[in-house]
């Protein structure tokens, strides 16, 4: 299985945790696509959707408090107050695993 990437808007990613299809969300300062390989290693997959923030650190701990479905470590933000994305990870309709 595999962890394909996708833009979206951050009102789109809020939807995706509303609607409680999220199982990881995070925040990174490098290109999606690098962390995405880094989440398949840790074995999830799906679709890891992303947007542009000019402030990881709000972006992400606000996508951390909405998201009760989440497989997250932290309950909140280690990112630095900078641009980068943030993002979340939403399995396969076939995947019934919550693991990552």
């Amino acid at each position: 299985m595999s962890l394909t990437i996708s833009s979206a808007s951050q009102s789109d990613l809020k939807s995706y945790i509303r609607n409680g299809w999220a199982q990881y969300t995070g925040a990174t300062s490098r290109h999606p696509s690098k962390r995405a390989k880094e989440h398949e290693r840790s074995g999830y997959h799906g679709t890891m959707y992303y947007a542009k923030t000019k402030n990881m650190k709000r972006a992400e701990n606000g996508l951390i408090n909405a998201c009760n479905t989440c497989n997250n470590k932290y309950n909140t933000s280690g990112m630095a107050a900078a641009p980068g994305y943030v993002y979340v990870i939403v399995a396969d309709d076939d995947d019934d695993s919550d693991d990552g």
